[in-house]
Protein backbone atom coordinates (compact mmCIF):
# COMPACT_ATOMS: atom_id res chain seq x y z
CA UNK A 1 0.00 0.00 0.00
CA UNK A 2 1.30 3.54 -0.64
CA UNK A 3 -0.38 5.26 1.77
CA UNK A 4 -0.84 5.57 5.45
CA UNK A 5 -3.60 6.38 7.37
CA UNK A 6 -4.31 7.60 11.14
CA UNK A 7 -7.08 8.89 13.38
CA UNK A 8 -6.91 11.01 16.51
CA UNK A 9 -9.83 11.02 18.69
CA UNK A 10 -10.61 14.55 19.38
CA UNK A 11 -14.03 15.14 21.25
CA UNK A 12 -16.73 13.05 22.01
CA UNK A 13 -20.25 13.68 22.64
CA UNK A 14 -23.19 11.29 23.69
CA UNK A 15 -23.81 11.55 19.89
CA UNK A 16 -21.05 12.21 17.66
CA UNK A 17 -17.44 12.61 17.48
CA UNK A 18 -14.16 15.04 16.17
CA UNK A 19 -11.82 12.77 14.78
CA UNK A 20 -8.33 14.24 13.03
CA UNK A 21 -7.84 11.94 9.89
CA UNK A 22 -3.92 12.45 8.52
CA UNK A 23 -3.13 10.73 5.56
CA UNK A 24 0.49 10.38 3.82
CA UNK A 25 2.02 8.72 1.13
CA UNK A 26 4.52 6.14 1.91
CA UNK A 27 6.99 5.85 -1.09
CA UNK A 28 6.76 9.08 -2.99
CA UNK A 29 3.17 10.35 -4.62
CA UNK A 30 0.28 8.22 -4.37
CA UNK A 31 -2.71 8.35 -6.35
CA UNK A 32 -5.78 8.31 -3.71
CA UNK A 33 -9.57 7.66 -5.19
CA UNK A 34 -11.16 8.49 -2.05
CA UNK A 35 -11.31 8.23 1.66
CA UNK A 36 -14.21 8.07 4.12
CA UNK A 37 -15.28 8.08 7.70
CA UNK A 38 -18.03 5.59 9.87
CA UNK A 39 -19.18 5.36 12.65
CA UNK A 40 -19.60 1.45 13.74
CA UNK A 41 -20.77 -0.90 17.05
CA UNK A 42 -19.13 -3.70 18.44
CA UNK A 43 -20.50 -6.25 15.55
CA UNK A 44 -19.56 -3.51 12.89
CA UNK A 45 -22.95 -2.75 11.99
CA UNK A 46 -23.08 1.02 10.35
CA UNK A 47 -24.38 4.27 13.60
CA UNK A 48 -24.46 6.60 10.90
CA UNK A 49 -24.21 7.30 7.41
CA UNK A 50 -20.46 6.75 5.29
CA UNK A 51 -19.03 10.28 5.49
CA UNK A 52 -17.20 10.96 2.54
CA UNK A 53 -13.74 12.76 2.29
CA UNK A 54 -12.81 15.78 -0.12
CA UNK A 55 -9.37 13.36 -0.73
CA UNK A 56 -9.22 12.38 -4.84
CA UNK A 57 -6.31 12.51 -6.75
CA UNK A 58 -2.27 12.81 -6.53
CA UNK A 59 -0.92 13.21 -2.96
CA UNK A 60 2.61 14.02 -2.86
CA UNK A 61 3.32 15.43 1.02
CA UNK A 62 1.06 14.20 4.21
CA UNK A 63 -2.14 15.76 4.75
CA UNK A 64 -4.81 16.24 7.93
CA UNK A 65 -8.55 16.86 8.13
CA UNK A 66 -10.57 17.39 11.39
CA UNK A 67 -14.27 15.43 10.89
CA UNK A 68 -17.10 16.18 13.09
CA UNK A 69 -19.03 12.53 12.82
CA UNK A 70 -22.38 12.29 13.67
CA UNK A 71 -24.32 9.13 14.80
CA UNK A 72 -28.26 8.31 14.83
CA UNK A 73 -28.74 8.26 18.35
CA UNK A 74 -26.43 8.43 21.58
CA UNK A 75 -23.17 6.07 20.98
CA UNK A 76 -23.35 2.43 22.43
CA UNK A 77 -19.84 1.21 24.47
CA UNK A 78 -17.14 -0.15 22.04
CA UNK A 79 -18.33 2.12 19.11
CA UNK A 80 -15.63 2.38 16.92
CA UNK A 81 -14.49 4.71 14.37
CA UNK A 82 -13.39 3.56 10.76
CA UNK A 83 -11.29 5.46 8.18
CA UNK A 84 -10.65 3.76 4.45
CA UNK A 85 -8.92 5.51 1.19
CA UNK A 86 -8.90 3.88 -1.52
CA UNK A 87 -5.88 3.70 -4.14
CA UNK A 88 -6.42 2.00 -7.17
CA UNK A 89 -7.56 -1.70 -6.77
CA UNK A 90 -6.41 -1.63 -3.03
CA UNK A 91 -7.49 0.29 0.13
CA UNK A 92 -5.91 1.23 3.23
CA UNK A 93 -8.21 1.38 6.75
CA UNK A 94 -7.74 1.96 10.04
CA UNK A 95 -10.07 2.30 13.21
CA UNK A 96 -10.02 3.61 16.48
CA UNK A 97 -12.36 3.44 19.77
CA UNK A 98 -14.94 6.26 19.85
CA UNK A 99 -14.60 6.64 23.68
CA UNK A 100 -11.56 8.51 24.91
CA UNK A 101 -8.58 6.29 26.39
CA UNK A 102 -7.73 6.55 29.81
CA UNK A 103 -4.28 7.80 30.96
CA UNK A 104 -2.60 4.75 32.90
CA UNK A 105 -1.67 7.24 35.77
CA UNK A 106 -5.34 8.16 35.95
CA UNK A 107 -6.84 4.57 36.12
CA UNK A 108 -4.63 3.42 38.97
CA UNK A 109 -5.17 6.34 40.95
CA UNK A 110 -8.93 6.00 40.16
CA UNK A 111 -8.91 9.47 39.05
CA UNK A 112 -11.36 8.59 36.23
CA UNK A 113 -14.30 6.57 38.06
CA UNK A 114 -16.91 4.68 35.72
CA UNK A 115 -19.87 5.73 38.24
CA UNK A 116 -23.30 4.62 37.82
CA UNK A 117 -26.50 7.49 36.80
CA UNK A 118 -27.82 8.55 40.05
CA UNK A 119 -31.17 6.88 38.80
CA UNK A 120 -29.48 3.73 38.60
CA UNK A 121 -28.27 3.78 42.38
CA UNK A 122 -30.83 2.22 44.75
CA UNK A 123 -28.89 2.85 47.71
CA UNK A 124 -30.55 2.74 51.14
CA UNK A 125 -29.41 4.27 54.41
CA UNK A 126 -27.50 1.45 56.74
CA UNK A 127 -29.74 0.40 59.73
CA UNK A 128 -28.11 0.09 63.32
CA UNK A 129 -29.02 -3.73 63.14
CA UNK A 130 -27.10 -4.07 59.65
CA UNK A 131 -24.23 -1.88 60.68
CA UNK A 132 -24.06 -4.29 63.59
CA UNK A 133 -24.29 -7.45 61.16
CA UNK A 134 -21.06 -5.74 59.19
CA UNK A 135 -19.59 -5.42 62.25
CA UNK A 136 -19.91 -8.87 63.00
CA UNK A 137 -18.74 -10.18 59.82
CA UNK A 138 -15.99 -7.59 59.56
CA UNK A 139 -14.77 -6.13 62.85
CA UNK A 140 -12.54 -3.54 61.99
CA UNK A 141 -15.33 -1.68 60.93
CA UNK A 142 -16.28 -1.47 64.70
CA UNK A 143 -12.37 -0.17 66.21
CA UNK A 144 -12.45 3.52 65.72
CA UNK A 145 -9.52 4.78 63.69
CA UNK A 146 -6.36 5.37 65.86
CA UNK A 147 -3.65 7.83 64.82
CA UNK A 148 -0.12 6.34 65.84
CA UNK A 149 2.72 8.87 66.50
CA UNK A 150 5.76 8.09 64.32
CA UNK A 151 8.23 6.44 67.18
CA UNK A 152 11.11 7.44 64.83
CA UNK A 153 12.22 9.24 62.39
CA UNK A 154 14.38 7.68 59.79
CA UNK A 155 17.30 9.07 58.09
CA UNK A 156 18.73 9.05 54.65
CA UNK A 157 21.71 6.52 54.18
CA UNK A 158 24.28 7.33 51.59
CA UNK A 159 25.55 3.59 51.58
CA UNK A 160 26.47 3.51 47.75
CA UNK A 161 28.64 0.52 47.51
CA UNK A 162 32.09 0.62 45.79
CA UNK A 163 33.07 0.23 42.43
CA UNK A 164 34.27 -3.40 43.52
CA UNK A 165 31.48 -4.34 45.44
CA UNK A 166 29.57 -3.69 42.26
CA UNK A 167 32.04 -5.73 40.04
CA UNK A 168 32.33 -8.90 42.65
CA UNK A 169 28.17 -8.57 42.89
CA UNK A 170 27.40 -8.17 39.31
CA UNK A 171 30.28 -9.75 37.83
CA UNK A 172 30.99 -7.10 35.45
CA UNK A 173 34.01 -5.39 34.15
CA UNK A 174 36.18 -2.37 35.73
CA UNK A 175 34.72 -0.07 33.35
CA UNK A 176 30.63 -1.07 33.53
CA UNK A 177 31.38 -1.10 37.56
CA UNK A 178 33.22 2.70 37.57
CA UNK A 179 30.01 4.17 35.23
CA UNK A 180 27.31 2.28 37.49
CA UNK A 181 29.04 3.80 40.80
CA UNK A 182 29.41 6.92 39.27
CA UNK A 183 25.85 6.46 38.08
CA UNK A 184 24.44 5.86 41.75
CA UNK A 185 26.64 8.91 43.14
CA UNK A 186 24.74 11.03 41.37
CA UNK A 187 21.63 13.41 42.86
Amino acid sequence: MDIELELKLEDRQTDRVVVSFFLSPTDGPASIDGAALQLVDVGGEELCPQVLLPVTGRVTGPMALSVEVRGSGPLPDGARVVAIAWCGPAQAQVSIPAQPARRLRDHLRGAVLGLPADDDVLLEPLTGEGRLRLERRFPWIAEPLRHVEGLAVLEAVDDTPTAEELKADLGIDDDCAAWLHELLGEE
